[in-house]
């Protein structure tokens, strides 16, 4: 089982490896979304994706967030 710092330290390495496949941040935030929701079982939140990607304005993660749920 993994534990909570674990999984922080295996999200961290996922992001880092979809920041060097997507350079578009609107692109890297869905694919952090889906990361989140399908490979970790976490809810994605606008805090969090700021949190783990820091690219783009507020207003990018929020609106990566409502496509992701909108798919």
């Amino acid at each position: 089982m993994i534990t909570p710092i674990g999984t922080e330290t295996a999200l961290v390495h996922d992001v880092e490896r979809l920041r060097e496949r997507f350079s578009q941040t609107q692109d890297l935030y869905r694919e952090v979304c889906a990361v989140l929701f399908f490979r970790y079982g976490i809810t994605p939140t606008t805090n969090k994706l700021y949190q783990l990607v820091r690219k783009g304005s507020m207003s990018a993660p929020s609106q990566a967030l409502a496509a992701f749920w909108q798919e």
